[in-house]
Order: structure tokens, then sequence, then C-alpha cells
């Protein structure tokens, strides 16, 4: 059977109830995003009252202008400047949710201010800054997608970009009315529609592997080869993870701030013993990766090393987690991945993973 490692995870709407100090706070909150809907559906029925038309004169003029005969004439000039001017329109009138809730200073002026209390504003927040992670509820119960299960028994897909809650219109989604949701465009490469599918917060950041879960197609149940396939972490016995951790630090020859920072990373990883989601069923480096930063996160404060990049990368002080993600990988032309492969042979350790080296 397929295990999917189940996500301590509530619904938006209902974390955010639960969250809310007060009744009062929740109906003040409630009429305010109302209000926002109102607007909202307002614009979208101006931009589809005045887009429709806008096209249908657009195309006409187009149209008229293509059968005229080719000789310049004032009339030729008027057809293409309505055929511009109305075709520029429908354009403006497709995209204008997408502009509103963007934050563009020209459109973001039509919604109202919204009064909200502390607690949606946190939440919210919290969310765009990824503090909070989300996810999506998978299209269907048996997609290939999920990699987690909800308390309640919903597959969930992989986590989703805190930029879809940085929209104006983010405050729509803590409503429990899916009416709400698709007003919010997850992509911006989407003009037209927007989230259909209730949205999921994680409310601790422990996995567990619950009880199989059960699925009637087939597609979805991974094959015993699969699932024996596992990671080179799980090659290195408990006892030996701290001369690992130093041997991999000699060969890669790192210093001072740079050999804490190695040293936390692998660590945490090395000792990580709680569920980790599969893909093609393996651990997912990514994961692996926020493992580690948040050991980092700890051994920065503790150690005060400026950032979290080790010194040979020119990363910045950005997110680290591709990095680590290749700090964690297979492929055999990274630095990482070559000094593992020496510390194994030095230490006499058989890698046990489906994936040679």
């Amino acid at each position: 059977m397929s295990h999917l490692p189940s996500l301590v995870a509530k619904s938006l709407p209902k974390f955010y109830e639960e969250n809310s100090n007060s009744s009062e706070d929740l109906e003040k909150d409630k009429h305010e995003i109302n209000r926002l809907f109102r607007t909202v559906k307002r614009l979208d029925f101006f931009r589809w009252a005045v887009g429709f038309p806008s096209l249908i004169i657009s195309a006409s003029a187009f149209w008229v202008l293509f059968k005229l005969p080719t000789d310049p004439s004032y009339q030729k000039l008027i057809l293409f400047n309505i055929f511009a001017i109305a075709f520029v329109l429908f354009c403006v009138c497709c995209a204008l949710l997408r502009l509103v809730q963007s934050g563009n200073q020209w459109f973001s002026k039509l919604i109202p201010d919204l009064n909200l209390s502390e607690d949606a504003k946190r939440i919210i927040q919290e969310l765009s800054n990824g503090s909070l992670r989300a996810y999506f509820v998978t299209a269907s119960p048996l997609s290939k997608k999920a990699v987690f299960r909800a308390p309640d028994g919903e597959k969930l897909e992989s986590e989703m970009s805190s930029r879809v809650f940085k929209s104006l219109f983010c405050p729509l989604l803590l409503m429990n009315n899916p009416d709400c949701w698709h007003f919010v465009l997850s992509d911006w490469r989407n003009i037209f529609s927007g989230i259909r599918r209730p949205i999921y917060v994680q409310t601790s950041p422990s996995l567990k592997l619950d009880e199989p879960a059960t699925f009637a197609d087939e597609r979805t149940i991974e094959s015993e080869e699969d699932r024996l396939k596992s990671h080179w972490r799980h090659s290195i016995p408990p006892e030996l993870r701290t001369e690992f951790c130093k041997t991999f630090i000699r060969i890669g020859k790192w210093r001072n701030d740079d050999a804490v920072k190695v040293r936390s990373a692998l660590n945490a990883v090395l000792e990580y013993d709680q569920s980790v989601p599969l893909r093609a069923g393996q651990e997912q480096r990514a994961f692996l990766a926020r493992v580690a930063i948040n050991a980092l996160t700890t051994a920065q404060k503790s150690e005060g090393f400026p950032t979290l990049w080790l010194s040979k990368g020119a990363e910045g002080n950005g997110d680290p987690t591709q990095s680590l993600s290749k700090f964690f990988g297979y492929a055999k032309d990274h630095d990482y991945v070559r000094y593992r492969i020496e510390a194994f042979k030095e230490m006499g350790l058989k890698d046990q993973s489906s994936i040679s080296n």
C-alpha cells in the first residue's frame, strides 16, 4: 500500500476561526470581507459587461477595415482607431482583476480599505512571508500529486507559493465560501480562473507517518521497488554520524563558521527520524533542505554567523533551499556529492540507497 505522510493541517477558514480572539472580531471581519466581495463582484460584472462589447466592436472594425480598398482614406484611419481603442479596452477588462489585486497603484484604488482584526492581518502576513505553509487539496482523490494527508483525510499537494497571499483579495480566502476564492488568482499567467480548491495550512512543523492510505486506483499505489528506495542518509549508522560529519567536513576543507554550518545541516538531516514526503519513491530533497535550514537558523542565533550560506557560494543571503537540495543530492558533478562519496569510501560505508554512485 502507498504511505502518505500525515500533515498536521487545517483548512484555512477553520484555522482562522480557531485563531481569532473573539466572536466580535469574527463578525467584524466577516462584514469587511463581504464588503470586499461585493466590490469585487461589481468589478467582475463591469469587466465582462464592457469587455465583450469591446471585443465585438474590435472584431467588427477589423473585419470592415480588412474589406475596404487599400487606398488610404480617413475612413480607414477612423476604423483603425476604433479597432485599436476597443482592443486595448478589451485587454484591460480581461486583466482588470489581476491589475487590481496585484497592487497596481492605478487600479488598486478601486477596492475599499479593509478594517480587519489583528488576528486576520497576522495570518495573512504569515502566509505571505512563508511563516505559515499552505497546501492545495488535490483536484482528485486519486491524484498522483498528493504528497500529504490531512487529519480529516484530504489529500494535499506540495506547498503553495507564498506569492498567492500577497494579493489584495487574499482576505476572501478566509471565508468558508468557494464563491469568494475564485477571484483570487493563483498564477500571474492566468487572468481568468482563480482558486477553486480548498487551502490547508500547516499547524505544526512535525510530520508523522499515519496508517497506510487506501486507494482504489492501482496507478497511485507504489510498487515494492519504489517503496524500498531510500536516501543515502539511512546508510550511515547512528553511532557513525558524528564521525561521518567530521570526515565530510575535513574532506570539504571547511573551517570556522562554514564547519559549524555543515555540521548543523548534516546532523539535523541524519538525525531526522520522522517521515519524509516521497517523490518517485525517494525522499524529497527540498524537504530535507528545510530540515537543515531550521537547524542552521537555530545555530545562527547561538553562533552569530551573518548568513546561512557557505562562504564558497556566491548565492548571497537569500533562501538556501536550492543549494541545500544539491547538498543532499546525487549529482556526481557536484562537489558536495563527491565529498560524500569520498567520505563513504574512507569510512568503509556502502550506499544502500537504490541510486548508484
